[in-house]
């Protein structure tokens, strides 16, 4: 992990948010660090901002998880976020995994465990805090490992897709460039790459013509339009 990360700790109660603020500062001294008390205050923060890394406790005043997580990728893809929680339901942490979010961490986790986890997810990977492996793995759900990371694929409804990976997604799927898909959705070359990458992951495939077929198979496009 870098020595200074820009980090927004998203969390409702004061006392949590400016304890684990106040912890961390010791262990980054060099980073910056926001609070935000609703998601709300959140999206402003993270316009003004762009952080790194995100802090998100999941069940807000004014939102949740799967809403916030969707809105913050959406707008900025390559912030990458950890899920605070103390539930510990699959299907929660699955949807959530699947929408995006790149780590989960019980929030009886102690300081030194959320730090690894900031780190692992810093550099591209997913982090499943302590005993969240047990509850995904058991039952029906088993993982399958994407070469070169230890990602977790978890192929999404299109539901859990972003309003704006699925816009990304069709128009990749009818030949557009990334230019064009730019010009069109009125964004950047490398926000569009950026999508194109998260898509990639999300869905666990290496290609266009990945996306294609998942694009067929979830009823986002028909065969003819293939």
């Amino acid at each position: 992990m870098k020595e200074a990360i820009t980090l927004l700790l998203i969390e409702d109660h004061q006392m949590v948010r400016e304890g684990l603020t106040y912890a961390l500062q010791k262990r980054l001294p060099r980073s910056k660090m926001f609070q935000a008390g609703t998601g709300a205050r959140a999206l402003e923060i993270i316009g003004e901002v762009k952080p790194d890394l995100v802090l998100m406790d999941i069940m807000l005043a004014d939102t949740n998880g799967m809403d916030l997580s969707a809105r913050i990728l959406e707008f900025e893809p390559n912030t990458r976020i950890i899920a605070l929680s103390l539930l510990r339901d699959k299907s929660v942490i699955r949807a959530l995994l699947g929408n995006g979010v790149a780590g989960y961490i019980p929030k009886e986790a102690d300081v030194d465990e959320l730090v690894r986890g900031m780190e692992q997810v810093l550099s591209g990977e997913v982090f499943l805090g302590s005993g969240v492996p047990s509850i995904l793995f058991k039952d029906d759900f088993l993982p399958e490992m994407v070469p070169g990371s230890i990602y977790y694929h978890l192929e999404p409804d299109p539901e859990t897709l972003t309003r704006r990976e699925v816009e990304v997604l069709k128009l990749i799927v009818d030949e557009y460039t990334t230019e064009e898909i730019g010009h069109l959705l009125c964004i950047s070359d490398r926000t569009v790459q950026s999508h194109r990458k998260n898509l990639k992951e999300k869905i666990g495939c290496r290609n266009v013509a990945g996306l294609v077929k998942y694009a067929i198979k979830h009823g986002l496009i028909s065969k003819q339009e293939a």
